[in-house]
Formats: C-alpha cells, structure tokens, sequence
C-alpha cells in the first residue's frame, strides 16, 4: 500500500482543526525541537563570561556574508567542502525550517505567501531570542543574531513548500 497516498487522503478528508489531527502536533513538536536547536546548548556563564564576549557577539547585517566566510575557511585554513563548517552551517540553517513549508503546503494548505511571512517570523523569533539572550534571560547574549541565518532559514521553508507542489 502506498502510505503517502493515504496520509494524502487522510488530510483531504478531515475538515475540521483539531490539536491531534492535522499536523497541529507535528508543528508544535518541530517548533520546540528547533528552538531546541537553536537555543541549546546554554554555555557555561562563569563570572567573566559577558565581559569576555562584549566585542565579540555584534549583530550582523551583511547580506551574503556565509559567501565569503565560506571562501576565507577554504582558501586561508585549506580546507575543502567536505570539512567547510561554514558550508555544512548554511545547509543546516536551509533544513532548519524547511518542514514548515513541508508542513504547511499539505497539512494546512497555505499559500506561497503565508509560507514565506510565517517562516520568516518564525525565523526571526529565533534570531532575535539568540541575539538578545533569550529576551534577556541571561545577562548577555551567547550567540550572534545574523541576517543570513534569517535568509537562509526563510528560503528553506519556501523551498519544503516548493517540494510539495505537483509537477
């Protein structure tokens, strides 16, 4: 039997929204796995921890700088794609969210253009929860708010809904 005709024909037949049905739990389990991702782990915030970090987490708003960090790590350090941290950090940051347009375009039938806003807000609470410590929950911040972290996880949820759509 073909198990995703029937998931197909399952979602098509309910009309109703229900938490359990639906993908409601499916997109409130990746949305908490994910901030998991993105918020864990918490470092070790000793005494001088802030004072340590002070210059070091600005906010970052070059577009497309995951370009050249990507070349600085493959020409300075000699490092090929396999081993290119900065290259396995853009595809992660692609696959991050890219279920929710997964998501999203079956379960819930958005659009092109619900996707993209949802995705980015989605990307944006994330960005701005490392950026400002966890809405200042921790003295300071531990990770850098980075505008291609925002791009990069927005085009991959349009890029899980452009998977979906038929041929």
């Amino acid at each position: 039997p073909s198990y995703g005709r029937y998931f197909t024909f399952f979602i098509e037949k309910e009309k109703y929204f229900h938490f359990f049905k639906n993908g409601n739990l499916f997109i409130c389990v990746f949305l908490f796995l994910a901030l998991g991702i993105v918020l864990f782990p918490f470092p070790d915030f000793s005494q001088d921890f802030c004072a340590e970090r002070a210059g070091m987490l600005g906010w970052q708003f070059t577009p497309f700088q995951f370009s050249e960090d990507i070349q600085i790590l493959a020409t300075k350090y000699s490092v090929g794609l396999a081993r290119n941290n900065a290259l396995f950090q853009v595809i992660f940051n692609i696959l991050l969210i890219s279920p929710i347009g997964f998501l999203g375009s079956i379960v819930f039938r958005w659009n092109f253009l619900k996707t993209l806003i949802f995705s980015f807000f989605i990307a944006l609470f994330f960005e701005l929860m490392q950026g400002t410590g966890v809405f200042g929950f921790f003295k300071c911040p531990y990770r850098l708010f980075d505008v291609d972290d925002l791009m990069l996880n927005t085009s991959g949820a349009v890029l899980g809904f452009l998977v979906t759509l038929p041929l």
